[in-house]
Parts: structure tokens; sequence; C-alpha cells
């Protein structure tokens, strides 16, 4: 009997063992993890299955709700990229915010507490009456959890209030439609006393409390923001300087402010387009002493008003000075000229720096010669004798204006190079009648050398030493 018994366990054990898992095939997990020996019912208090190995780890709500509440299905493994919420929970608000419900949600509680901070990362941040009001007061939708994108302008919301208010009339008045203007976000209540004229700061004298100084009260819109506009009668009406006569300008803050009244005037942008510096800047106050037929485009050149100065000057019209004085002269003393000869195309450097304007300005200043035979023509003609020679008028292939006497030419920048013995020889031994034209040929110069040399006229020798001879030595001979 004993054995029958055991024969009956071990078919049942068997039996058990093959059975097919009722979570599938691909859940490889003990059967104790969730399970215990005292009920085939799962106690999620004493499980030891971990979800998060799962890649979706259980926090709030989750945590308490029971497997088959997400796993529809005994096979655990069908719930395998689920882990979106929509997944499981039904878009209530019909796709108008998106499905990523973690933005506004959590899994601690489906209630919103963050609304104001939710909305401070959108287009339109919540702040003052706004941080109060239901969502559904703007969101105006065929479901009250439904929220449609809307505008974020104050007028896409309140044109009812703007076509509504009669004190003042906003249509009749032409009002704008951005509220901002006059109302304010923070503001607990709609009415204000206070407008935002920040599109044009009311400082100083503009800083008055009767809107209808300024604005007529049909309309506000529009209104310009010249000085002109509002003051012309100021304008005409000044006599002391007359603004008229003068021509001055009609941007009356070029030299008005808001600020302590409406004197006194002063000129603050003169040194953007005509710095007063020097003497200039002590004469800023008396305006008149530059401006005397008017205001509007004064001449900027030093002669027009310096004309007498230049005038007087010793030799400025007899030698024909430039009429533009800063070229010598300066706003900080008007003795004590200097120019500056490195700003013309002819820099003054060595002998040049220490001779007087007059000896090479001897006609005037403008249009002189920068060749240097117009100054120097007569040392051409002395000796040598530059003109007998045939030298060229270029001082400067030889000359320097450190040393005159100091002369120097560079032969390798013509077309004979001097090498070897020739670098020694004088000018004169090869340049016999002029400079220019001399012949470059061997037989030219050594043609003496070449006769009484043995057998050369004799075994009719070529005439062109460089085959035997070279420059180094004459004596060494060699043929190829």
């Amino acid at each position: 009997m004993r054995g029958l018994s055991f024969v009956i366990f071990l078919i049942v054990t068997v039996s058990l063992c093959n059975a097919q898992s009722p979570h599938g095939n691909k859940f490889n997990r003990d059967c104790q993890d969730c399970h215990t020996s005292d009920s085939w019912k799962v106690n999620l208090a004493k499980i030891n299955f971990k979800h998060e190995e799962t890649g979706f780890a259980l926090t709030g709500q989750h945590k308490i709700v029971t497997c088959r509440a997400c796993h529809s299905s005994l096979e655990f493994t069908s719930s395998k990229n689920k882990s979106q919420c929509f997944n499981c929970h039904e878009d209530i608000h019909e796709n108008s915010v998106g499905k990523n419900c973690v933005r506004c949600h959590d899994t601690r509680t489906w209630i919103i507490e963050k609304i104001t901070d939710l909305h401070r990362m959108s287009r339109f941040p919540l702040i003052g009456n706004h941080t109060k009001a239901n969502c559904n007061q703007c969101h105006l939708s065929s479901s009250k959890l439904k929220f449609d994108p809307i505008g974020i302008n104050c007028f896409d919301c309140h044109s009812v209030n703007y076509y509504a208010t009669k004190n003042p009339n906003h249509v009749n008045a032409n009002f704008s439609t951005d509220c901002q203007q006059c109302h304010s976000l923070i503001s607990p209540v709609w009415l204000t006393t206070s407008v935002i004229h920040d599109f044009f700061p009311l400082t100083g004298s503009h800083n008055i409390a009767n809107c209808f100084a300024c604005h007529n009260q049909t309309s506000y819109k529009g209104l310009t923001q010249d000085c002109y506009s509002c003051h012309k009668q100021r304008y005409e009406s000044v006599s002391s300087p007359n603004h008229v006569t003068l021509n001055f300008p009609k941007d009356c803050k070029q030299c008005h402010t808001t600020n302590g009244g409406w004197k006194p005037a002063s000129f603050a942008n003169h040194d953007s387009f005509y710095p007063l510096t020097g003497a200039h800047n002590l004469i800023r106050n008396n305006c008149s002493q530059c401006h005397s037929t008017g205001y509007s485009s004064p001449a900027r050149q030093c002669v027009n008003c310096h004309q007498q100065n230049y005038n007087g000057a010793p030799n400025h019209l007899s030698q024909g000075y430039p009429t533009d004085c800063s070229q010598c002269h300066t706003t900080t003393v008007w003795q004590g000229a200097t120019f500056n000869h490195s700003s013309t195309n002819f820099p003054l450097v060595g002998a040049h720096t220490s001779v007087s304007c007059q000896l090479c300005h001897t006609n005037g200043y403008a249009g002189t010669p920068t060749t240097c035979i117009s100054c120097h023509q007569s040392k051409f003609t002395t000796a040598p004798n530059h003109v007998a020679q045939n030298y060229p008028q270029d001082c400067k292939q030889c000359h320097s204006p450190v040393d005159w006497k100091q002369i120097s030419f560079d032969h390798n920048t013509t077309r004979f190079p001097l090498v070897g013995s020739h670098v020694n020889v004088s000018c004169s031994s090869c340049h016999i009648t002029k400079l220019t034209g001399t012949p470059t040929t061997c037989i030219s110069c050594h043609q003496t050398n070449f006769n009484s040399a043995l057998n050369h006229v004799a075994q009719g020798y070529p005439t062109d030493c460089a085959k035997c001879h070279t420059t180094v030595a004459w004596n060494a001979v060699t043929f190829n």
C-alpha cells in the first residue's frame, strides 16, 4: 500500500514539473520569487521579485496595485515595451497636451500640484491674477480636460473687456489692443491709475497726471513723439536766440532736456560730429562766435572761421600755404606751428630733416617737385661732370639723403654685375666717355691685352676672352 502511494506521488510530481508555466515559456523565474507554500496567491509584501529589473521601477501608486491591473494576461512578457503612461492610461486630454504624462503628473498622485511651474516653461508664464484663475477660464474647449492651444496676447482673452469699456471708450479713442501698455499683469485689479508709458518715457516736465495735456480725448493712438509737434509755439516765440531766424533744428532734444525745466539749453552732442577741443572748448557756450549765419549746416573748415588769421600770417598768401590750418596748427595753441612731412609723399630723412622749408619750397608749398634733380641741379653739373659723362638724373642711384658725398652704386642691378677683379677697378677705367651705353664684351676693354698676348692675333684666337680667362685672375688661363 505504501508503495502505491509513493508511485502516485511520483507521477503527480513529474506531471507538475512538465506542466507549461501560465506566465509563458520566456518567463524564467523561480516560482518561490513570488509564490509561497502557504498559498498560491501573491503577497506583494513578501515577494522576492524586484520589478526594477525589468527596466520599469514601481513607484508611488504603482507599488500598491495588483499585477493584474497592468498585466491583463498572466504571460508577463506580453507587457514588454509598454512602459509609457499612455499604454495603460487613456488620454483624457484628447491629444491636446501630448503624450508625455510625466511632464505634469507623477506616480504619487494623479492630481497636478504645480500648474504655475508648468506654465512657466510654456509660452505664457502665469503671474499676478493669472495664477489664481481656473484653467477653464482661458482654455475654453469642448471638455474641461481638453486644453487646446490659445493665443498669448492679452487681447486674445480680453477683447470683450476692451469693447465693453466706456470710460474711457477704448474703441472711440482708438486705444492700442496691447493691453499691457496701460494695464499691469501683476496688478490685483483690472483698473489702473498708472499707464506704462515706456514707449515714450514720461520724465521731468513730461511727468504730468493729465493725459489730455498731450493727447486728444478722442484719440490716443498715433501721437507723434517729435518734440516740435507739441512745442511748435515755444520754438517760434523764442527771441534770444531767435530759433526761426537762425534756422535752429526742430529736434528740440538736441539742446533741451525734460529735466530741470525748459532752460538752460546746451548742445551736448557737438563732440559727436565736431569735437570742441583746446581753445574751441573755451567758447562752447558762445555759440554765435562760430554760428554767425545759422546752426543748420556750418562749415567745418578752419579757414571759414580763421580767414583773417590766415591772411595776416607771414607768407601764407604769398607762399601759397594750404588753407587746411590743421596741417600745421592745433586747437590747443595757435602759435608753434608744426608740419608732419611724413604725411606727404616725400618723407624727410637724413640731411633733409635739417634744412629750412623755404630752401625747397621756393615758389610756394603746393606742387613742389619731389625729384632730386629739381633741388640739386647745381651739384649735378660739378666735378665729376655729370652732364658730360651723361650720368642719370635719378640722383638716388648713387647718392643718399644721409650723406651726399658718400657715393654707392649697385652694379649688380645692371646687365653687367661686377665680380672678381672687376670689383676693385675705378668706374672711369671702363666708362671712359660716359656711363650709359658702355659695351659689356671683354674685348671692348681688353683689346690691348689681346693684341700683346703671345700668338693671340697670329693664331687667330677668339676675341671672347671668357673662353680661357676669368675675372678672378687674368693669368690663370684654362680652356675646356
